[in-house]
């Protein structure tokens, strides 16, 4: 037995896809059960979801508060079997995704996390900027090229990782200061989890057989929506960063002092890309400045 869980805010127009593939899953040994937390949603997501009830083993939750995590963690309390399945309400499942992961969590008892690709779903052919020039792990969670086996637990993603239930029968739960949480937030939340769990010792395993693909909307191909992809992403990084300074560490504003030089830098960067009218260039360094932005943002938070 495996519980599935995914936090939804306003997800109605790709829950329909999702929970149409779930309909399509092949039962794992054991059997399963999917929770679904409607994270406060104002789109009818509660009507839509409800109305599969009848065909999968589906529990309706609602959490009020605003926050992937809160959700999560309110979804725990009804975990049933020994593997809790993670993944998200624009994330479409491969028929053996469940499969794959059971058989690899059999098959590697001394690891406790485990993750599996996130391939792209786009809504047309993406513009080749978007392709050449995009980090597309940080921006659209695609990992779609790691082999199986071991690998680092901050390269396990929310849309498709599993962690064994003892874990959370321990007491372990997600920061509910950190990721999704409406418009505006710090990514890196499933991210902050794993690292955690592998500080304390956890191991995470990769099984490339077990698929997601990852629904992405046309306005995400979008210059703007890109770079404010970067900005959260900054503010996730400056709150997973910051514990580990040194004592010693020069700050000014609260962050350390070279990356004040490495602002200066892209600005520079761009202006010159301007200048010659690199456009690569200029949206390189333009990223770079919305994700360290979005750090410097996050560390005058109080």
């Amino acid at each position: 037995m495996l519980t599935v869980i995914i936090a939804s805010y306003n997800g109605s127009k790709t829950l329909s896809p999702v929970l149409d593939a779930y309909t399509r899953l092949r039962a794992p040994e054991g059997g399963w059960k999917l929770v679904l937390v409607d994270n406060a949603s104002t789109d009818g997501s509660a009507e839509l979801i409800k109305s599969y009830q009848d065909r999968l083993p589906l529990t309706y939750l609602y959490e009020a508060r605003q926050g992937k995590n809160p959700a999560l963690n309110q979804a725990l309390q009804h975990v049933e079997g020994d593997l809790v399945v993670f993944s998200d309400d624009d994330a479409i499942p491969e028929p053996e995704w469940l499969s794959q992961l059971v058989l690899q969590a059999r098959q590697q008892p001394q690891y406790a996390v485990f993750g599996g690709r996130i391939v792209p779903r786009w809504p047309f052919p993406p513009p080749q900027w978007v392709l050449d020039w995009v980090p597309l792990g940080v921006t659209y969670a695609v990992l779609d090229d790691s082999p199986t086996g071991p690998i680092a637990p901050g390269m396990v993603w929310g849309a498709n990782m599993a962690v064994r239930a003892e874990i959370f029968a321990n007491g372990v739960r997600f920061d509910e200061s950190i990721g999704p949480k409406g418009q505006h937030y710090p990514m890196g939340s499933e991210t902050s989890f794993n690292e955690t769990l592998g500080k304390l010792g956890h191991q995470a395993w990769h099984c490339a057989a077990a698929t997601v693909e990852h629904i992405i909307r046309p306005q995400q191909l979008e210059q703007q929506w890109v770079l404010q992809r970067a900005y959260k992403f900054g503010r996730g990084q400056y709150l997973k960063e910051r514990g580990d300074w040194p004592e010693n560490m020069p700050l000014w504003r609260g962050i350390p002092r070279w990356k004040w030089r490495k602002l200066m830098a892209q600005h520079w960067r761009r202006l010159k890309g301007r200048l010659r009218g690199d456009r690569r260039e200029i949206f390189k360094a333009s990223w770079e400045i919305a994700y360290l932005q979005g750090y410097l943002f996050q560390a005058n938070q109080k």
